[in-house]
């Protein structure tokens, strides 16, 4: 491929080309490599999720998926339409909006380990540091 080309460059494509998910931040892909677009990557990203507060939920529609506080509950709307990568980039993205309160979650060994290389790329910082 020519390095100068922009066909199927997704920082170069319009929205409205972007398959499935036009609106969608494609820059979140981008940036966290060590996210593969599998399935695998999936629970593992639904597993943190859970353990971070947010229940995860699939829900038909024609609707932008994210997250909301129903009753002080996080709950994440993923839209059930969406292909494994979508997906992935919603939890992301959702993931990319997590203020840890006062006191951390406990989190399993995997999921913990995921939290601490997803953090820098999602621009979370501990509190600590801010």
């Amino acid at each position: 491929m020519n390095p100068t080309s922009t066909r199927n460059n997704p920082l170069t494509l319009p929205y409205s080309l972007l398959p499935y998910y036009p609106y969608y931040p494609t820059i979140i892909t981008i940036f966290a490599p060590m996210v593969s677009m599998t399935k695998h990557s999936l629970k593992k990203l639904e597993t943190l999720s859970k353990e971070l507060g947010y229940t995860v939920r699939y829900e038909k529609g024609n609707f932008q998926s994210g997250y909301c506080l129903v009753e002080s509950r996080r709950v994440a709307i993923v839209n059930k339409f969406f292909d494994t990568e979508g997906r992935i980039n919603v939890l992301l993205d959702i993931l990319s909006n997590y203020r840890a309160g006062k006191e951390s979650p406990q989190l399993s060994e995997p999921s913990e380990k995921l939290w601490k290389e997803l953090k820098p790329f999602l621009g979370i910082k501990d509190p600590e540091e801010e």
